[in-house]
């Protein structure tokens, strides 16, 4: 990695990410031992997506007017300070979930901004032809901290409690605002200095930025196609963060180190899937291979309740499928990043970045919600076998329609 400020930026991820992985593992385990309810860790996850979602489309606009490196900090800094506090709560023997939900919506609306500042940055500290190889090396970050996290989460916990996890996770995102300090990007877009007559101008401003950025990516029919199948998988997919935790409850009575094993796998994925497309050309990021990784994706879902069903089977059957679902993720995320930096505008780039995420993100809180009732109602196995049915059927039916839409009119 010779360019210095993706070395910075990958650096302060990598760091944030260790840490989220290590308190996810702590607040989730937190949720389930207080509440003893899926329905509850459903409604954390709710809070910790809806913010995002429903701050998508404005942060976008205020990215493409902002100091991007300034977005990513101050992001980070709020993150810190958050989750530090929920740490200070429990040693006060203070923190209840009201606290969590609160506090998490606080994080959610940073990351709000965070997330697509990310994406944005990179064709400015990155050269053109290498966006596909910085998007696969940002993406390794996920997968190396989904593959040491969950260890170290456990670790952690067992260690020193979840205060441990807590304090940790509050300083890397410390760490990370302080190694994205340093990077070296240049501000030329001041937009907001030519529209700082009055606030009623500059919010007049930020509603025409924010319907620009729509109908941009409205009238973009490639990206509308894009979309359709990120909006599909994310409703399915979503669902296997409130499922993996139920599983490990389902098919074991050591859950918390199955727990922890499942997730590194899902990280293991997102490393070999990182590595392998960080060795790949532009060219060869194609949009159109995404409905068969999401049909993959339903196959290993099914795959999942089905082996739930044999209690007794050994531990890597249950884990192959789970590998297979985090590489087709990163397959996935690293081509539409790819796809929307090289197609879309440097000054739309925020926007367009932002709504991207918010219509696959927008399904996340539902399926939160959704799948956290629905395992409290149904057998896990059952609901597994359907979802990843229901996700093959799905990505088969949008596939169709939309050779349907691109194909030449007869004469």
């Amino acid at each position: 990695m010779q360019n210095k400020n993706l070395m910075l930026l990958w650096t302060g991820k990598l760091v944030s990410a260790l840490g989220d992985k290590m308190y996810a593992i702590a607040i989730a385990w937190w949720i389930l031992e207080v509440t003893n309810s899926p329905t509850m860790m459903g409604l954390y996850l709710l809070a910790a997506t809806l913010p995002t979602v429903l701050m998508g489309i404005v942060a976008g606009a205020v990215i493409d007017n902002s100091n991007l490196k300034r977005v990513l900090v101050v992001a980070d800094v709020v993150r810190g300070i958050g989750i530090t506090v929920l740490g200070l709560l429990y040693l006060e023997e203070l923190l209840t979930p009201v606290w969590v939900f609160g506090i998490t919506v606080v994080v959610s609306l940073a990351s709000a901004f965070f997330n697509p500042a990310v994406t944005s940055i990179v064709p400015h500290i990155v050269p053109k032809g290498k966006y596909g190889k910085a998007n696969s090396l940002i993406q390794l970050v996920d997968g190396l901290a989904k593959v040491a996290g969950p260890f170290a989460g456990v670790a952690i916990v067992a260690a020193t409690g979840y205060v441990g996890a807590f304090f940790i996770n509050g300083i890397s995102f410390l760490l990370s605002a302080f190694f994205e300090g340093f990077i070296s990007y240049s501000h030329t877009h001041s937009i907001w200095r030519k529209r700082n007559e009055n606030k009623w101008n500059r919010s007049k401003a930020l509603i025409n930025d924010i319907q620009n950025g729509l109908q941009y990516v409205l009238s973009n029919t490639r990206l509308l196609n894009l979309l359709f199948y990120i909006f599909a998988a994310h409703l399915f997919i979503g669902a296997l963060s409130v499922m993996l935790p139920v599983m490990a409850k389902f098919v074991s009575d050591d859950n918390l180190n199955l727990l922890g094993i499942l997730e590194t796998v899902l990280g293991a994925g997102f490393v070999l899937g990182a590595l392998l497309l960080s060795r790949r050309s532009e060219e060869t990021f194609r949009i159109d291979a995404l409905p068969k990784i999401f049909i993959v994706v339903g196959f290993s879902i099914i795959t999942i309740g089905v082996i739930a069903f044999f209690k007794s089977l050994p531990l890597f059957l249950f884990a192959l499928p789970v590998f297979v679902i985090g590489y087709c993720i990163v397959y996935a995320s690293i081509n539409w990043k790819t796809f929307i930096q090289l197609d879309t505008p440097p000054e739309k780039l925020g926007r367009v970045a932002a709504i991207s995420a918010l219509v696959g993100d927008i399904t996340l809180p539902i399926a939160f919600a959704l799948y956290g009732f629905l395992l409290d109602q149904f057998d896990f196995v059952l609901l597994s076998v359907i979802s990843g049915m229901l996700l093959i059927i799905t990505i088969y039916m949008l596939n169709l329609g939309t050779r349907r839409r691109l194909a030449p009119a007869r004469a």
